[in-house]
């Protein structure tokens, strides 16, 4: 089986930001694919995370925060948890950043999958630290093969997303 690869899915989105698709049946097989990513980075995580291990999650944690990640947007069932283990992992790694910036995590557990990913390609704003430098938006999808095709239906047309949620 060929590695994942990020896909482009559009060169110029709101927040002056590429937004780029991945799908991936398990968190193991990210490393590969987001290597090249620098230096910042906000990510759309689609997990259902309920029963994936805490262990698994501070992994997935800690390599995307040691990559870049400037915004975190967790949606799926378990996604709060999620959210709460990476904001754990950013204590932990506290001085691998600047000290007067923080790492942005929200979690949508009662949304709907448009609904969470258009907060992610229209609200998603960095710490002021990474304004300048956070201009990739990832929507990586872990073993979820309909919200994967659904997420890069709307990452390749905004205005279908847009409408999607009546705006």
């Amino acid at each position: 089986m060929a590695p994942a690869t990020l896909e482009l899915k559009a060169a110029e989105a709101p927040l002056d930001r590429q937004l780029f698709a991945l799908q991936v049946s398990a968190s193991t097989e990210i490393p590969a694919a987001i290597q090249m990513l620098k230096p910042h980075f906000a990510v759309f995580l689609a997990w259902d995370a309920t029963s994936i291990t805490t262990e698994e999650i501070s992994r997935l944690a800690t390599l995307l925060h040691n990559r870049g990640l400037a915004y975190l947007c967790a949606f799926g069932p378990g996604c709060e948890r999620v959210h709460d283990i990476f904001d754990e992992v950013e204590v932990e790694l506290e001085g691998a950043r600047p000290s007067d910036s923080v790492i942005m995590t929200t979690w949508h557990d009662d949304e709907p999958l448009e609904e969470a990913l258009w907060f992610f390609v229209n609200s998603s704003f960095p710490d002021a630290a990474y304004d300048a430098t956070c201009h990739t938006g990832i929507a990586l999808t872990i073993g979820n093969s309909e919200w994967a095709t659904r997420v890069a239906e709307y990452l390749s047309n905004l205005p279908k997303l847009s409408a999607a949620v009546g705006v």
